[in-house]
């Protein structure tokens, strides 16, 4: 963790959500005197309140709780906060006390006032902060659940595990694809002739990846390939600057350890979640993760 430590897990407004538009049945507006709820639990006027005068805006300077960018920016944390202690108690994961300790004290340096906050709001930016990095070193075991939702494709899932094999040139890919077209194993031929020697090493395996990350990881001629692949059948080759690669999008069934490796998926908690917003504020969009307006 570093000084940081607020900024950078902002980002979990975008990575936290599913992009799936089933998941975006499960918001809606909020019919009660609350500003928002999640499973029950609720945030009132006065808990947005107490955080707007906390949690700086966008641009850094000091929230204005007139302004209604901030009030939203702030609900989105906070029901951020709340899915990521649900997923923490989905999966039974305990946040290390010393990683409590380092939040506590940087958030207290960063946030004048964050000691001085409600024990709910505190423990809500605590796991907004924490429960990624809690998550990833006590990694959940591998669900059905994420199994099945992994079977449903990397469109439908957002999620994809992928190997290659790089070969110098087309004309030794050619040769390589019809071995294995022939049966020649997968794994066998990444380790002993790939020439990418990190992936090779591991048999080919790149990992498992979200659908954004992995878009941004890769350059766009392997990405292209891999999403147009069949799972679990080997590409034609693939040109690029590194040579031609032969990409597989492996199966569920070939990709428990990859899965594991990510740690956990929120779109299973996000899915089931009930997600409500005031009007006055608007609602909570999955598809980018924070409440935006009506309309």
């Amino acid at each position: 963790m570093t000084g940081s430590v607020l900024r950078v897990n902002r980002r979990l407004l975008t990575i936290l959500v599913p992009l799936t538009a089933m998941a975006l049945a499960s918001c809606s507006t909020l019919a009660t005197d609350a500003v928002a709820t999640v499973d029950g639990a609720e945030m009132s006027q006065a808990d947005l309140d107490e955080l707007l005068a906390v949690i700086p805006s966008a641009s850094g300077t000091p929230s204005d709780p007139d302004d209604a960018n901030d009030a939203r920016q702030t609900i989105s944390i906070w029901i951020q906060g709340q899915l990521i202690s649900g997923t923490l108690e989905r999966y039974g994961v305990d946040v290390p006390e010393a990683m409590t300790d380092e939040a506590t004290q940087t958030l207290a340096t960063q946030l004048p006032g964050f000691t001085e906050l409600s024990d709910a709001n505190r423990e809500v930016l605590l796991a907004f902060v924490t429960g990624e990095a809690a998550i990833a070193q006590d990694p959940p075991p591998v669900t059905q659940e994420l199994l099945d939702l992994y079977a449903r494709g990397p469109a439908e899932s957002g999620l994809i595990c992928v190997s290659h094999i790089l070969t110098a040139d087309i004309a030794t890919a050619l040769d390589t694809k019809s071995r294995l077209d022939d049966g020649a194993d997968f794994i066998e031929i990444a380790t002993s002739e790939s020439i990418d020697p990190g992936s090779g090493q591991a048999g080919g395996d790149l990992g498992c990846f979200e659908i954004e990350a992995f878009g941004t990881t890769f350059i766009p001629e392997f990405v292209d390939g891999a999403l147009a692949a069949e799972v679990g059948q080997p590409t034609d080759p693939v040109e690029s600057q590194f040579g031609a690669h032969i990409i597989l999008v492996r199966t569920a069934e070939d990709s428990v350890d990859g899965l594991a490796a990510l740690g956990w998926n929120p779109r299973l908690t996000v899915e089931d979640a009930d997600i409500t917003v005031a009007s006055r504020y608007g609602t909570f969009d999955l598809a980018v993760g924070s409440v935006v307006p009506l309309g």
